[in-house]
């Protein structure tokens, strides 16, 4: 089973976009999210450590995206916080959807921040290796694969010329503009299948999966192994409650218990 750490990564972009598209990753665009019903603003919590508090402070206001959830089944979060929140803090923010699931689809940031999807990723737990089949056949048919061989190669060469760059830019342009057409052609497919209408209770995951964008902090329930320049970041970082939580012990539940449940 993917454990909800796995699940909420932390913040960071690495993955370069041609190298999603060269491997069918389906791009969260702004023109794709509003076909999907993105934009609406709510309430999620994210999971981060004392160490990636700032950069997440640094996320308030802009278009790059976190992942975040609504909903957990996972009893151990709510106990264990050394063990699931890796000594840090669960955090309550406010943002502009981007996508949602009713469970985790296992979305991937790339180097600027934008979230990208396999809809047939091994751990999605949302019935959709359909969409993936009719996707990559879409993008196949646009006859660009030569290109994406190309780049494939390069990648394995470290082939990072000034020439190779310019095709990787090319292709990847050509793919994001697919990719909206795609999405303009099957978006209600695609949210029918993302809003779990063909899952039963038992097969959704631990979490669901919001990505937000535009985020704001609001309140958060920390690890009360937090060291004194933790508390003082927390205080500085987080405008609304500051919620302290024993590690390990049954206070743990309650309390985290009812700091998701007061909020949702």
């Amino acid at each position: 089973m993917i454990k909800l750490i796995d699940i909420l990564k932390e913040i960071k972009w690495l993955t370069k976009s041609y190298d999603l598209a060269a491997t069918y990753h389906f791009p969260l665009t702004p023109d794709v999210v509003k076909m999907l019903n993105g934009g609406k603003r709510i309430k999620s919590f994210h999971i981060t450590s004392f160490e990636k508090l700032n950069l997440l402070k640094s996320l308030e206001n802009t278009k790059k995206s976190l992942s975040t959830f609504t909903r957990t089944k996972n009893k151990n979060l709510y106990k264990n916080l050394k063990a699931h929140w890796n000594s840090g803090v669960l955090c309550y923010i406010e943002g502009d959807i981007v996508i949602k699931s009713i469970s985790d689809i296992l979305t991937i940031p790339d180097d600027t921040g934008r979230r990208w999807i396999k809809f047939n990723a091994p751990g999605n737990t949302v019935h959709t290796s359909s969409i993936q089949r009719d996707f990559e056949e879409f993008i196949i048919s646009k006859n660009i694969d030569i290109l994406r061989d190309e780049i494939l190669k390069a990648n394995l060469e470290k082939d990072f010329s000034k020439e190779m760059n310019i095709k990787r830019n090319i292709y990847l342009k050509k793919y994001l503009k697919l990719a909206a057409e795609f999405a303009y052609i099957h978006s209600n497919k695609i949210l029918k299948k993302l809003g779990g209408e063909d899952l039963l209770d038992d097969e959704l995951s631990d979490t669901d999966e919001i990505v937000l964008n535009n985020i704001k902090l609001l309140d958060c329930a920390y690890s009360n192994e937090a060291s004194p320049e933790d508390i003082q970041l927390i205080k500085k970082l987080f405008p609304g409650e500051k919620i302290p939580v024993p590690v390990g012990t049954e206070e743990a539940i309650n309390i985290v218990n009812n700091f998701i449940k007061s909020r949702q």
